[in-house]
C-alpha cells in the first residue's frame, strides 16, 4: 500500500497516471472497509448519490502525500462482494477552507472526482471529465470535508460512453 502512496505523489504528465494511482488506492479501501449497512438518501453527512444508488459512507480516510491528497471514502454493498469508494485527489492538497475547481487536468487548486463499482468480481472505474464546478473543501478541527452543488458526470474509464451522475452531500473525514 506504501508504494501505493508513492504513486500518488509523482508528478504525472497525464491524468490517467493520477486516475489509475486512485483507482489501486479506492480498490485497496473497498476491499479492507469496515462492514456496514449502505443506503440512506442525501440529505445526511457521508452520503452519495450515484447512477440512481444511494450511498453512504462505512470509512472516510484523508491521506496527504505531499504534492496531493485524497479523501478516500467506501460504502459496502448488499453482499460482501459488491461495494461502493469515491475518492477526491487534490492538487494540492487543501490547507484551509477553500474552492477547488472539478476537472481532470491536474492543474493547482483542482480536484478529480473517481468512483469505483465492486460487484462480484468485477470492479469499474469512473471519473469526471472537465467541468465549471467548483468543490467547496473545509477543514474543521483537523477533518477534511467536501461538498459541491447539483450533480457532475463521471464518466467509465473504460468505456467514455458509459457514464452516470453523481451528487453528495457533506463528505467529512472521519
Amino acid at each position: 500500500m506504501k508504494n501505493c502512496f508513492y504513486i500518488v505523489r509523482m508528478k504525472s504528465k497525464t491524468s490517467k497516471l493520477i486516475k489509475l494511482a486512485s483507482g489501486l488506492c479506492m480498490l485497496f479501501f473497498l476491499l479492507t472497509a469496515c462492514s456496514k449497512k449502505g443506503g440512506g438518501g442525501g440529505s445526511s453527512a457521508n452520503t452519495w448519490r450515484f447512477a440512481g444508488n444511494n450511498y453512504t459512507a462505512s470509512s472516510v480516510v484523508y491521506i496527504n502525500a505531499g504534492a496531493s491528497a485524497d479523501l478516500s471514502v467506501t460504502a459496502s454493498g448488499s453482499t460482501a462482494s459488491d461495494a461502493n469508494g469515491l475518492v477526491f485527489t487534490f492538487t494540492p492538497p487543501p490547507s484551509g477552507n477553500t474552492q477547488m475547481l472539478i476537472t481532470n487536468s491536474n492543474a493547482p487548486n483542482t480536484v478529480l472526482v473517481t468512483e469505483s463499482k465492486l460487484s462480484g468480481m468485477t470492479t469499474t472505474f469512473y471519473s469526471n471529465d472537465v467541468t465549471n464546478v467548483n468543490a467547496t473543501v473545509t477543514i474543521s478541527n483537523g477533518k477534511v470535508g467536501i461538498t459541491f452543488p447539483g450533480t457532475i458526470w463521471l464518466h467509465n474509464d473504460g468505456n467514455f460512453d458509459d457514464s452516470a451522475q453523481i451528487s453528495i452531500s457533506t463528505i467529512t473525514e472521519q
